[in-house]
């Protein structure tokens, strides 16, 4: 495959086809370079440096710094340990959606979805299970500095380790295994964080990622590809901005983060959004 771009924002071009563009697969990556403006910026992080202290109980570690909320990929394991995670999940979802507010913006969850329906001409509906609860809108992911950013991987390569059940709803809801990632980012680190994207798709290179190891995976120049066949990928760095945002194909494509120096964390806020059986547009974090 060979990585498709559009960088043209701001345009005078009809940015609701450029997303039925993605949808469709046409398209690989949409940048809108500046798409939060600085004021906004200002306002998020303000909330953020003054300790997110309503979002504690939402809050999970993972090695490389952590995230507000859970991530739904934290949704693993069966019986007694896939109700825990589900519990936790769904719980710290509830936190994050109703108490991530910023001074200037409000409901940060419900401001991002407002921001992204304009642009896009589009309703956004938060998925919500069976039961009415709701997914996590929106997550606020904060990577720190002098640690590996995050592994190579797409979303697809890690479906297989989410409860059967769950995910099983999901694929029936949402067009899941072709969902988009969008993200803005925050807080741009003083160096490192940027996003690596390969050339490679999940269609042409279906490998789990619990079939690995953690330094196979966090090794940028491909150790994880060339171990199982494929030498040398070809990739794409891009070096986003403060108030910068991506839209890409995280589903399918192969992507990671690089690691982070310097003073600064990497903040970014985003979320998934994906085509519903149904034809409705869902988003989810």
């Amino acid at each position: 495959m060979k990585l498709t771009f559009n960088n043209e924002y701001p345009a005078k071009i009809d940015y609701s086809e450029v997303f039925n563009q993605l949808l469709d697969k046409k398209l690989d990556v949409l940048l809108l370079p500046k798409w939060i403006e600085t004021a906004e910026l200002d306002q998020l992080k303000n909330e953020i440096d003054n300790g997110l202290v309503n979002l504690e109980k939402g809050k999970v570690i993972i090695p490389d710094g952590y995230f507000y909320p859970y991530p739904y990929s934290v949704v693993q394991g069966v019986d007694n340990d896939a109700e825990t995670m589900l519990m936790k999940y769904f719980t710290s979802a509830i936190i994050v959606n109703n108490d991530f507010v910023a001074e200037g913006i409000g409901n940060v969850s419900n401001w991002y979805q407002n921001k992204l329906e304009k642009l896009f001409k589009i309703k956004l509906i938060n998925l919500k299970t069976d039961y009415g609860l709701e997914f996590a809108k929106t997550n606020l992911r904060i990577l720190e500095t002098t640690k590996n950013g995050i592994d190579i991987h797409c979303e697809n390569a890690f479906l297989h380790q989410l409860t059967p059940a769950f995910s099983d709803w999901m694929k029936l809801k949402v067009d899941l295994e072709n969902a988009l990632s969008v993200f803005s980012v925050v807080q741009k680190p003083d160096e490192g964080g940027e996003l690596f994207l390969y050339d490679l798709d999940w269609e042409n290179f279906k490998y789990k990622l619990n079939d690995s190891t953690y330094e196979e995976r966090h090794d940028i120049e491909g150790q994880f590809f060339s171990a199982r066949g494929i030498k040398n990928p070809e990739k794409k760095s891009i070096e986003l901005d403060n108030g910068d945002t991506i839209i890409f194909r995280a589903a399918q494509i192969w992507h990671a983060i690089n690691r982070i120096e310097g003073a600064k964390d990497r903040i970014t806020l985003g979320c998934f959004i994906a085509q519903g059986y149904d034809k409705n547009l869902y988003y989810w974090s």
